[in-house]
């Protein structure tokens, strides 16, 4: 099991509000190798959280995986994507939708979400 840091720790808590605030924060961290692998692993941590429930809220991580899409580095799409692929879980495929919302946004309507 790989430890987590504060920072992952701190995005992974982030997610679960995922405010104006905490998306200023996650494009903060993709703008640095080692905070946007703390990013990477704080979106699979909260996936991971949801498979282990009892229901999965579908709606709020389809929400962080559209704009992801739009405002993620495009190596981590593809490689969460490879990852939402690896096991198939409802969680995972709500990421999984988010992530061919997002792709398919007109500019218009990237401008909205960003």
């Amino acid at each position: 099991m790989v430890k987590s840091t504060p920072l992952q720790d701190d995005l992974l808590s982030r997610l679960g509000t995922f405010r104006p605030s905490d998306r200023e924060r996650f494009r903060q961290a993709f703008q640095s190798p080692n905070e946007e692998r703390d990013a990477h692993r704080a979106i699979e941590r909260f996936v991971e959280g949801w498979e282990d429930g009892r229901w999965v809220e579908s709606y709020s991580i389809e929400r962080i995986g559209k704009w992801l899409a739009v405002n993620a580095p495009e190596k981590m799409i593809k490689d969460l994507s490879k990852w939402t692929n690896s096991r198939q879980t409802l969680a995972r495929g709500a990421l999984k939708k988010g992530f061919l919302t997002g792709r398919h946004l007109s500019n218009d309507e990237r401008l909205l979400i960003s």
